[in-house]
């Protein structure tokens, strides 16, 4: 907190959860002193959903932070209904695919109904 000169965040997040057993007790503690307003778990990796759900599901964070994008919506089958049972809000990691969307339409002529974008 002293590097970035303030002394409340809005949000921390446990980052790349991968065991269902991860707490977010040292982050609650932290809110509840007032050092951030909202909690938070993310990945990107889908091997660790499982336990990203359980830990959805267990903890009830504030915010999920997930992969994804029009190139990979896995996170629509568990990930994103468990954060809604929870109330937390979605971000969404990687939404470009990691520059697979962007590598797809390279070199590609704008269909006329995007010009005027």
């Amino acid at each position: 907190m002293q590097r970035l000169r303030t002394e409340k965040v809005d949000l921390l997040q446990l980052h790349n959860v991968s065991r269902a057993s991860q707490s977010l007790s040292q982050l609650r503690d932290w809110k509840a002193a007032g050092r951030c307003r909202y909690v938070g778990i993310t990945s990107t990796d889908r091997a660790d959903y499982n336990a990203m759900e359980a830990i959805i599901r267990r903890e009830k964070p504030d915010f999920v932070q997930v992969d994804y994008s029009m190139d990979n919506r896995a996170a629509e089958k568990n990930i994103i209904p468990a954060a809604a049972d929870a109330g937390a809000a979605v971000l969404t990691a990687t939404p470009f695919g990691r520059t697979s969307l962007f590598r797809a339409v390279k070199g590609k002529t704008l269909p006329d109904w995007a010009k005027d974008f």
